[in-house]
Parts: C-alpha cells; structure tokens; sequence
C-alpha cells in the first residue's frame, strides 16, 4: 500500500475506498 507516495491513493486504489474513508474522513462522491 503506496497510499503516502501517491497523492490521491482513492485515484490509485478505486476498489480500497473503504480504507480512504478511514484515512480521509470524506463524504464519497459515489
């Protein structure tokens, strides 16, 4: 998981965005 190397890791990992809610508390767009 190279979530701290990319930017936007919701843009590299689509599928993980159960782990991009936790690291970034967003309201999804979906």
């Amino acid at each position: 998981m190279t979530d701290k190397t990319s930017p936007n890791p919701e843009t590299t990992l689509p599928r993980d965005r159960e782990l991009v809610l936790k690291v970034i508390p967003m309201p999804a767009d979906c």
